[in-house]
């Protein structure tokens, strides 16, 4: 029986039985503790065995996930399950399946088996630089001058006219001649009567102003153009490009000749470094003069006071000085697109290309003659028959002694002609390559186009015109009284037909080479050697492109055009990365 432990109960709690709080009801009285005292004493533990610390910082958050490449296709076909998105195999989801295919192909083969060729769009580049040694076409093969009568240099007569001796002219060997007047005198070896139907020609006036015609060739030759060949340059080439897995590819050339010059020159302006004039010729009775130097015949327009000569043509002689040069340069460049092989053999490649070409073609022409201004009769050999009863001597070709006349001042005569053709267009060809692999490459190419040709003209000089005749003939004109002066400009567009052809070796022969093998940038380097040969027509050159004429006229622009080629050797190295 459990007590009753009410208000009243205390006074019946019998000896020896404690007294417990009347707070504490039940079982509760017996089992609680005071809970403050565990979380005083846990507080005042922490207290005693902790202390503050300054640990290391957070670092930089890192990168986030790769993201793939944005794809227009069916999610479920470019990131199949399985494969964690933006980590796949090159070149995209799977090399055999989507990605980055550029060419599906299913084809029987000659066996009859089918066939699927798959190519990736797996690129190739290359670039190259080459040394080229260049070759182009001479500057021509006309005449310095206006038109004439050309001469035999045998019979030193008209070519293909027979020489007659109807008392109308010298004979050869008569001994005829003069110097009247101060003009040129020869020992006349063949002169001849020229008709009316035949003009012009170039004359050299012996004695009275008569229908004799001094015709030598030997004296005072007509320079032409054939006294130069081709020019001869060494310049660079350069390409870059590249080829993919399925055969198409992009190609850039470029090219730059490099300039030649030739000169042809007879006489000198200076006496032992001493620049020439008239006094010091005349102190060395003209000793310096030399009648081969050359001349030029020139259309000057008008007639001769004496009807019974045929006009408009004089030719004027270059004593002291006869001068001519060309030179010239070109640089280049082209684009091609080459597409599919058409044929895809095991060693041997073939596939067209287009593209377009762009090519620059600088050349010039200049003209320097000096005139001693001196008349005289010329050391010529005499022949001994036909009633010339004369014996045989050496000639020099100089004036005799004794014999020089001054005529009129001494002058320099100048023409320079320049020619600027530009040429782009576009063009069309096959490439073919034979061989597989780096060891040894041959290939080549032919482009066949049609360039737009852009051509500008600047000719300018001074003093063309031939003094002596003007003198003698020309009603009292004076070409050294005026400004003889001329400055012609000109430019005109049509259109060139193109035909190139190349052919290259490339061979992997520099990793077989001591020392050179071992250099750092020859991995994946190859050794090239070719030619080329590229031909362009209707370019105009700067030597043909001359209308002779003389004062009171003058010089202007006739454009003369021809085939113009270069062919160009290469030796170079080519990188491929």
């Amino acid at each position: 029986m459990t007590p009753d432990l009410g208000s009243d109960a205390e006074a019946d709690v019998p000896d020896g039985i404690c007294r417990l709080d009347r707070r504490l009801d039940g079982k509760d009285a017996l089992m609680r503790f005071p809970h403050w005292l565990k979380t005083v004493a846990s507080a005042m533990l922490l207290t005693a065995v902790t202390g503050s610390a300054m640990a290391q910082e957070y670092g930089a958050a890192g990168p986030g996930q790769f993201q793939p490449a944005f794809g227009t296709n069916h999610p479920a076909a470019m990131y199949p399950q399985g494969l964690p998105a933006g980590y796949q195999p090159y070149p995209a989801v799977s090399p055999y399946n989507m990605g980055n295919v550029a060419w599906d192909q299913t084809f029987q083969d000659t066996n009859g088996l089918w066939v699927r060729r798959m190519l990736h769009s797996n690129r190739d580049y290359f670039g190259s630089i080459d040394v080229v040694y260049n070759e182009i076409k001479r500057p021509g093969n006309r005449h310095l001058g206006s038109a004439y009568m050309p001469i035999d240099a045998l019979t030193q007569t008209v070519a293909g006219t027979p020489l007659n001796s109807y008392n109308q002219g010298g004979v050869a060997g008569s001994g005829q001649g003069g110097n009247a007047g101060g003009s040129i005198g020869t020992t006349n070896d063949a002169n001849l009567y020229v008709s009316r139907l035949v003009m012009p020609f170039p004359i050299l006036l012996t004695g009275t102003a008569t229908e004799n015609v001094e015709l030598r060739g030997d004296v005072f030759p007509i320079r032409d153009l054939t006294a130069f060949g081709d020019f001869r340059t060494v310049g660079l080439n350069a390409d870059w490009g590249f080829f993919n897995e399925d055969g198409t590819g992009f190609g850039i050339g470029m090219y730059w000749t490099g300039m030649d010059k030739q000169l042809f020159q007879m006489g000198q302006d200076t006496y032992n470094g001493v620049p020439l004039t008239q006094d010091i010729i005349t102190a060395y009775d003209g000793r310096m003069l030399f009648t081969r130097n050359g001349a030029i015949p020139l259309d000057w327009g008008l007639q001769y006071s004496d009807n019974d000569l045929i006009g408009n043509l004089g030719t004027n002689k270059y004593d002291v000085l006869f001068s001519y040069y060309v030179k010239t340069y070109s640089i280049g460049a082209d684009a091609n697109y080459y597409m599919n092989p058409i044929v895809h053999r095991d060693s041997v490649k073939v596939r067209p290309f287009v593209g377009g070409r762009y090519m620059h073609i600088n050349e010039q022409f200049n003209f320097r003659g000096i005139d001693s201004g001196f008349g005289y009769t010329i050391d010529l050999q005499t022949g001994g028959g036909g009633g010339g009863g004369q014996n045989t001597q050496s000639n020099t070709f100089r004036p005799e002694a004794g014999s020089i006349d001054l005529n009129y001042d001494m002058f320099e005569a100048t023409l320079t002609n320049n020619v600027r053709t530009d040429l782009a267009g576009g063009q069309v060809g096959l490439r073919y390559d034979f061989g597989e692999g780096d060891e040894f490459h041959l290939w080549g190419q032919t482009v066949v186009g049609l360039l737009a040709n852009h051509e500008e003209y600047r000719q300018y000089g001074n003093n063309i015109g031939d003094q002596q005749g003007l003198l003698l003939y020309g009603n009292g004109l004076d070409m050294l009284a005026v400004d003889a002066r001329f400055n012609n400009s000109r430019s005109l567009t049509h259109i060139s037909p193109m035909l190139e052809q190349t052919i290259m070796a490339e061979m992997e022969i520099l990793d077989h080479i001591p020392i050179v093998r071992n250099l750092p940038f020859i991995d994946n380097t190859v050794f090239r050697l070719g030619y080329t040969l590229t031909m362009v027509g209707e370019v105009a050159r700067a030597g043909e492109s001359i209308d002779w004429r003389g004062f009171p006229n003058f010089p202007s622009i006739r454009p003369g055009r021809e085939t113009w080629w270069m062919t160009q050797w290469n030796l170079g190295v080519e990188k491929r990365f």
